[in-house]
Order: C-alpha cells, then structure tokens, then sequence
C-alpha cells in the first residue's frame, strides 16, 4: 500500500483537488532508549562473560 501527495504550492485556490501537503509523515525520537537499551545489553553481556570466566576459573582450580 502506497498514497501520492501533491506538493503544496503558494498561490494554489482553496478547495481545489487534490489538497495537497495533508500528509505528515512525523517518527518517534527515541533515540535516547535505543541508546540505554543497547549499552544495558553490552553491560549485561559483559557481566556474564566476567561470570562465566570466574565460575570456569574456580572449577579449573
């Protein structure tokens, strides 16, 4: 599914067809989330491995 809009222009008679600039296309700003989201996985990742690495240590030993 796709639409056209019509560019609107100055000088253009209200009421003609198509109407045009009646789309507004605006995206979330979630940059911020995405930011904590991401590095929260790397820390917890991290936090794991550091795990993982002391748990295999004291069985090795």
């Amino acid at each position: 599914p796709y639409f056209i809009d019509a560019q609107a222009e100055p000088g253009t008679p209200a009421g003609t067809w198509p109407a045009a600039g009646l789309t507004v296309v605006r995206f979330s700003d979630s940059h911020l989330v995405y930011a904590i989201t991401w590095y929260g996985l790397a820390a917890l990742l991290l936090g794991a491995t550091v795990y993982l690495l002391r748990s295999e240590r004291r069985h090795g030993q």
